[in-house]
């Protein structure tokens, strides 16, 4: 190839050749890596998914086979990933809607108990959710939003 760009006269052939050399030596797209990333897009904005069988579900492998990819394409478990992502709307809840009990938030994230949630958040977000909650509060007073 060197002797081929040497022996070239014209320098938009020579840049032409090389990038058709470095297109050709590119790795194509993982098609896994796709599925995998379209998945976690679904999590995200699927509040209804809730568990690691919903997603087996639409995306027809079972869970060994779930997880599996998980670990390689993400680095973490899919129930990790819905949990992150659950909770993460759980802190929205806690900041915006002063109304919303723990247990509602606890169950609409598919938590069977209030305790649950409460560990999971904290374990997550680095403090209890009445802890975040009064911080959030806190801040809406002092720059509310208008």
């Amino acid at each position: 190839m060197g002797n081929e760009i040497s022996r070239e006269p014209d320098q938009n052939s020579c840049i032409q050749m090389i990038e058709q050399f470095l297109k050709d030596r590119l790795k194509g797209e993982d098609r896994l890596a796709v599925q995998v990333r379209d998945m976690v897009e679904r999590i995200a904005l699927s509040r209804e998914v809730i568990r690691a069988e919903q997603v087996c579900h639409f995306s027809g492998m079972g869970l060994r086979k779930l997880e599996r990819m998980f670990k390689t394409y993400v680095g973490v478990s899919p129930k990790w990933v819905i949990q992150r992502f659950r909770l993460m709307e759980a802190a929205q809840t806690l900041g915006f809607q002063r109304e919303a009990t723990f247990t509602e938030i606890a169950l609409a994230l598919g938590y069977y108990d209030q305790s649950h949630f409460i560990r999971d958040f904290k374990a997550m977000v680095g403090v209890s959710p009445s802890e975040y909650a009064k911080f959030a509060f806190a801040q809406e007073e002092k720059h509310p939003a208008g």
